[in-house]
């Protein structure tokens, strides 16, 4: 026979362990729901902030085709639709100063084309004659979009010491270019 306060002791550790039970499992689960509850206002918080940063595509196309447009990527940049293009428009230029300066464009070939955009670098070789060669190295350093003289290479042929003489100049020249659109 167990005695009474034993069976009253009992029953009061039974209750204790239960209450204790039941606190352990009500603050886990309080837990948990303000965890989720955190959670749930985190992303809230991402959305909205990803909501706010959305991009105006127009906006964006307005902006690129003012830049575009401006005289200040028209002095520093080639602005064409593809690199063949780009290339073809620093060939004009370089045969241009050729024969502003009196001289004559024999050939050019690519060096380097970037396949979406920034740079070109071409190589021409034209006869000009020896007074010349300083215009010609002018108009393309100071031409509109600007151009850097890379490689140079100098070849005189002179008949005679007592005559002018033409000079064959074979030159590399890089530019700057801007993709655009083909419109």
């Amino acid at each position: 026979m167990t005695s009474w306060s034993f069976k009253r002791l009992s029953a009061v550790g039974t209750l204790v362990i239960a209450l204790w039970l039941g606190s352990l499992t009500a603050t886990l689960f309080l837990s948990s729901r303000l965890r989720l509850s955190a959670d749930i206002a985190d992303a809230k918080a991402s959305y909205e902030f990803l909501r706010k940063r959305r991009v105006d595509i127009a906006t964006l196309q307005r902006k690129l085709a003012s830049l575009e447009n401006s005289s200040e990527v028209r002095a520093t940049a080639v602005s064409a639709p593809s690199g063949k293009a780009a290339l073809s428009v620093v060939q004009q230029i370089a045969r241009s100063a050729v024969e502003s300066s009196g001289g004559k464009f024999l050939s050019s070939v690519e060096m380097a084309t970037a396949p979406v955009a920034g740079t070109i670098v071409l190589q021409f070789r034209a006869r000009i004659a020896e007074k010349q060669v300083s215009l010609l190295l002018a108009s393309l350093e100071k031409n509109n979009p600007q151009l850097e003289v890379e490689e140079l290479q100098l070849m005189a042929k002179a008949d005679r010491p007592d005559t002018p003489t033409d000079i064959e100049v074979t030159a590399a020249i890089r530019a700057r270019w801007l993709a655009r659109g083909s419109t």
